[in-house]
């Protein structure tokens, strides 16, 4: 098997092939697939972390999450293609989880949360064993009891904020201007690191102190918690507390003092299944949404390993995990390892023949169906794609021109097993109805009116959207409609930003200066097959892979009669939605919903920098490019639903069941 070997102090990651171990009693053999990387193991490659007892060369690595493969002769609470998660090995001797697989002690692993993605589980357990032997083991917190943890924005610090906040504490953490919003967002309350002692006691606690106190420095951080703790009472708890320190401060209050040595089990071989126990624990309350990895923005291959643990040793913002096997990874996300690659099979006719043929059709695995319904809204005989469980959380599919939900044809399947996913149809576009009695005036303030009449017609009272061109300004004004119905939104080039308009607006912003006749036609003259063909392929590197279904189909449904003219009032009116684009961002600024942009970066006419922008107004927002054009569905539809189960799923607390929440 394939391992990642570091021979001497500060050394390059070599990879090396080793013997594959076979389990022996209690043991488990785990296919890992992504691996955590925490503080500790930049120091044993540094040639530093003496108490870890790992002396190079050695295979690092503590925490990862995997796939059972085979196990051991009494091992009877895993089987082989169970997904695991643990801190194994790394330390004491032991080999690390920088490799294909590792040989595990079975009370050492717990199941993965289902709600978590393997790149999300790796990050948990060292930080959240350490977390809960202060709090829970050493501590005892309950309910109502106020708890400080230092430095909650850090790996210990963010998970003890969110287990003492399952067991009914009032949590209150130290932390930098800069990570004030880390903490608040998970029910905390921020004190600024550089607070006096004697301040932040008397406005919190009327000058009684703490009833526990976790110091997860160190240094003059454990000296700050003896003075900080409730007389008589309180608990100090320290996984750092390694200097040499005066007693008096706690012992003048009368409080009580423990140590956390979360390595201690692995070095001694005792206690290890309080470690798995912790762990199983801590997957109920992932799967409850109430804990969670801050996870760092940039994402780590297995070609990234020294550059992985650069960032770490330099201090990154948030959990650094390595993807060791991205494609396996990826296909956990999804929906489990052998799911997935049963159903790409048959979702992408190019895979490998190693992929074993259904022997039957009982073996089919279960493909959500997509079902199609009209219902009327605002008088309009709206048009829709559905599919996923009726009390699932909602998804809003909004398209842009000159496309209908017919765009979101092969999304829809990708996502309906975990999500109920809805795509209407917007007047004017598909098969959506308007009568002519309706009257309708075709604006971007009508189209949004429609679908917000549509939700409700649906009782949709919470959904988040996906918007892709016309249906960001469209999804935008839903969100100022109802701020408290959006739980998450995912713009895949659907601009609210001047800076991302591109040179190929210019046509159209000079129709919106001079709305002339002769603009006008100019502009229509480009509404034909050929038009849309060129919609479709514009910045596609290989415009071979657009498949020309959805340009033919766009096409007909344009050359119905007064579609073109219905189009041409919608791109004057487009200048509007510029017009609103500073509501937008204030939404975005006081509202802050989770978002993720993933962006074709060769569109030509929502650039680049409009997907940047959003990080000015939603700092936590991620920002995606891929190397493809405006329809990006078109040529990397996979990773695009791979990266929105994966935000979708990284914001669980909003991601509720669309039906009315009584």
């Amino acid at each position: 098997m394939k391992a990642y070997v570091v021979e001497s102090p500060g050394g390059p990651f070599r990879a090396v092939e080793i013997p594959t171990p076979q389990p022996a009693s209690n043991q488990v053999l785990v296919k890992i697939l992504a691996s955590g990387v925490n503080p500790l193991d930049t120091k044993i490659r540094a040639g530093e972390g003496g108490h870890a007892k790992q002396p190079l060369p050695a295979v690092l690595g503590m925490d990862m999450a995997g796939v059972v493969v085979t196990v051991g002769a009494g091992v009877t609470a895993f089987r082989p293609g169970d997904e695991v998660f643990g801190m194994v090995g790394g330390v004491g001797g032991l080999q690390g989880t920088l490799a294909e697989f590792v040989l595990a002690d079975a009370t050492l692993l717990a199941r993965k949360p289902k709600t978590l993605t393997m790149r999300q589980a790796a990050a948990l357990p060292l930080v959240t064993i350490t977390a809960w032997e202060g709090l829970v083991d050493r501590a005892c917190v309950n309910a109502g009891q106020t708890v400080l943890v230092h430095a909650g924005a850090g790996g210990v610090g963010y998970a003890a904020l969110q287990i003492a906040l399952a067991h009914g504490a009032k949590v209150f953490a130290t932390v930098s201007d800069d990570k004030r919003s880390i903490v608040e967002a998970v029910g905390a309350i921020a004190i600024d690191r550089h607070a006096a002692v004697d301040e932040y006691v008397a406005e919190h606690t009327g000058g009684e102190g703490f009833d526990i106190v976790y110091d997860t420095l160190g240094g003059a951080v454990t000296d700050a918690s003896f003075a900080s703790v409730k007389r008589y009472t309180g608990h100090v708890v320290s996984c750092l507390g390694w200097g040499s320190h005066s007693l008096a401060p706690l012992s003048f209050r009368a409080a009580t003092y423990s140590g956390v040595f979360t390595l201690l089990p692995l070095l001694t071989g005792v206690g290890r299944s309080n470690h798995g126990q912790i762990l199983h624990r801590a997957a109920e309350l992932a799967e409850q949404h109430r804990l969670k990895p801050l996870l760092a923005e940039e994402q780590f291959g297995p070609n990234d390993i020294a550059r992985a643990y650069d960032a770490v040793a330099k201090g990154s913002k948030g959990k650094v995990v390595l993807e060791l096997y991205r494609r396996s990874f990826l296909a956990s996300a999804v929906v489990g390892l052998d799911a997935f690659r049963r159903r790409i099979a048959l979702f992408d006719f190019n895979q490998p023949t190693s992929i074993p043929k259904e022997k039957s059709m009982t073996d089919i695995p279960n493909i959500p169906l997509t079902s199609h319904h009209r219902i009327e809204a605002d008088g309009v005989h709206v048009f829709y794609r559905e599919a996923g469980p009726a009390n699932a959380p909602v998804i809003l599919l909004l398209h842009g021109f000159p496309t209908s939900s017919f765009q979101y044809r092969d999304l829809i399947p990708r996502l309906a097993d975990r999500y109920r996913v809805i795509a209407p149809d917007l007047p004017g576009f598909g098969f959506t109805e308007v009568p002519a009695e309706r009257g309708y005036k075709y604006t971007f303030d009508a189209l949004a009116k429609t679908i917000f009449a549509f939700t409700q017609a649906l009782k949709l009272t919470r959904y988040a959207m996906y918007v892709f061109d016309y249906g960001a300004p469209t999804g935008f004004r839903l969100a100022l409609m109802a701020p408290e119905r959006v739980t998450a939104i995912v713009s895949q080039n659907g601009n609210a930003y001047e800076e991302g308009l591109g040179a190929a607006w210019q046509p159209i912003q000079r129709y919106w200066r001079e709305p002339t006749l002769e603009h006008r036609n100019a502009i229509r003259a480009g509404l034909t097959l050929e038009g849309m063909r060129h919609e479709y392929s514009v910045g596609i590197p290989d415009p071979g892979l657009i498949k020309p279904e959805g340009y033919t189909l766009d096409a007909a449904l344009l050359a119905r009669a007064g579609n073109v003219d219905i189009q041409l009032d919608l791109f004057l009116d487009y200048a509007n939605n510029v017009k609103l684009y500073p509501r937008f961002q204030e939404y975005f600024r006081t509202a802050k919903p989770p978002l993720l942009a993933v962006w074709g970066k060769f569109d030509p006419y929502f650039i680049p920098a409009g997907a940047e922008a959003f990080k000015k107004d939603i700092p936590t927002a991620t920002v995606k490019f891929l190397p493809t054009g405006h329809f990006a569905l078109e040529t990397h539809l996979q990773g695009i639903a791979i990266a929105m189960r994966e935000f979708l799923m990284e914001h669980p607390e909003k991601m509720v069941s669309g039906e009315a929440v009584l």
